[in-house]
């Protein structure tokens, strides 16, 4: 769901209290997220994907991608503190 729609849906529910939004704002094409993403749909034929299946593949594309640059930095940590 996009957040419109979770806003929407929210601000429906009786005592519920939304507030302000900050604006959304694209990514930078340098921002590392980009090129990830990029990677991840590369090969594929995205285009004919329903938008739920997009979202959700580009989201665990993040997630892997999120925890491999976690591992790396954990394991470069620990190399630089062995010395």
């Amino acid at each position: 769901m996009d957040r419109h729609e979770v806003v929407c849906f929210l601000a429906g529910l009786p005592a519920t209290e939304v507030g302000v939004l900050d604006a959304v704002e694209p990514a930078d094409i340098r921002d590392e997220r980009v090129g990830a993403l990029l990677r991840a749909l590369d090969g594929h034929r995205w285009r004919g994907w329903s938008l739920t299946r997009l979202c959700a593949g580009l989201i665990a594309s993040l997630e892997a991608w999120q925890a491999d640059r976690e591992a790396l930095e954990s394991g470069l940590r620990r190399l630089l503190e062995g010395h």
